[in-house]
């Protein structure tokens, strides 16, 4: 059975079998239709492969108090605590430097309020807020103005 490239635009004029009239015939691209893929079963081969890993159920396992598998464990650990400090670090670093970064950007005013007593020039006693600007530290920034409402 023939298997026609709707694909491809229909290029020749031919006459039927018994010679009248024109009839459609369509270019056939054979090289494209006759090769057979391989990459589904390579690539099934290969996750099969994969996901099969060097697993044995015969009941044989290493003994961890040999010197070979406890000294491969001692080493293991070491490497990957220093690979995991030396990632911690970086990102300590990196962190650290947005941190700073983002410090001469920061529009946050901390401001104290102190109550001073102060005598008024009729006699009385009043308390009058006064505000000192402060940085991150708590120390003070200008001098101390009376509040402003």
């Amino acid at each position: 059975m023939a298997c026609i490239d709707l694909a491809q635009p229909f290029n020749r004029l031919g006459t039927n079998s018994r010679g009248h009239g024109p009839t459609l015939t369509a270019s056939r691209n054979t090289s494209a239709m006759n090769t057979k893929s391989h990459s589904l079963p390579l690539l099934a081969l290969l996750g099969s492969l994969i996901l099969s890993g060097c697993y044995t159920t015969d009941g044989r396992n290493t003994d961890a108090r040999q010197p070979g598998p406890a000294v491969g464990t001692a080493i293991g650990t070491a490497v990957g605590a220093v690979a995991g400090n030396v990632a911690g670090a970086v990102a300590a670093a990196g962190e650290s430097a947005s941190a700073a970064a983002k410090v001469p950007f920061n529009g946050e005013r901390r401001i104290i309020r102190e109550w001073r007593t102060e005598t008024t020039p009729d006699g009385r006693t009043i308390r009058v807020p006064y505000e000192i600007e402060v940085d991150a530290q708590g120390r003070p920034i200008g001098p101390a103005r009376p509040a402003k409402y």
